[in-house]
């Protein structure tokens, strides 16, 4: 089971251009072992240039994961180089999307909908044994993705290897689920429940 805990917001809930951003832990630091980081995201403006909906890096030249808009497609890098998943659907404006990265044996892959996105690429990077981590923005608080960010969870294991159905509604917590926030909370919140 999960214990909940207060996590502190950096500028508010996640609607519109907001981000949160939680401290080094060792509940990010994937090593060079399986992960999954998923969420539903609804992009309110879709712009060329990059939007960033998770980041878990500290400082440039970090080997970690990052999840990102990229102008209407979803993409996942290794943020040092090496490693870049290109979506291939197009997004659109005011839509809700399931994405999901995730690496098992090995091998990572990128989802929207279920629905795989590029190809299996091997990813035995070593990221680490702790980690920040930040949703709607990168390490530096820019890029701030503009849309909502909901369900948002972090595993200890690989959840998808093949196409999945996504939950429809909440997710529910796992021994393997690190951090699970479903932002609930009113906009303009100043913590949340993990």
């Amino acid at each position: 089971a999960v214990t909940a805990t207060t996590i502190t917001v950096n500028v508010g809930a996640i609607p519109i251009d907001e981000y949160l951003d939680i401290a080094t832990s060792s509940n990010f630091g994937f090593g060079t072992g399986e992960f999954t980081v998923e969420c539903y995201i609804k992009t309110t403006t879709i712009a060329a240039g990059t939007k960033v909906i998770c980041d878990f890096r500290s400082a440039v030249g970090d080997a970690a994961a990052q999840l990102v808009l990229n102008g209407n497609t979803i993409q996942y890098n290794r943020t040092n180089g090496g490693i870049t998943i290109n979506g291939t659907t197009t997004l659109l404006v005011d839509t809700w999307y399931h994405v999901a990265v995730s690496r098992t044996a090995g091998v990572v892959r990128l989802y929207l909908d279920g629905v795989q996105q590029g190809t299996d690429t091997a990813d035995v990077t070593n990221y680490g044994t702790t980690r920040p981590l930040y949703i709607g923005s990168d390490y530096t608080g820019s890029n701030n993705f503009a849309g909502y960010i909901d369900e948002f969870r972090v595993s200890n294991i690989g959840r998808y290897a093949t196409a999945f159905t996504p939950r429809n509604g909440m997710f529910q917590g796992d021994i393997n689920t690190k951090l699970l926030l479903h932002f609930d909370e009113s906009q303009g919140a100043t913590s949340v429940q993990d």
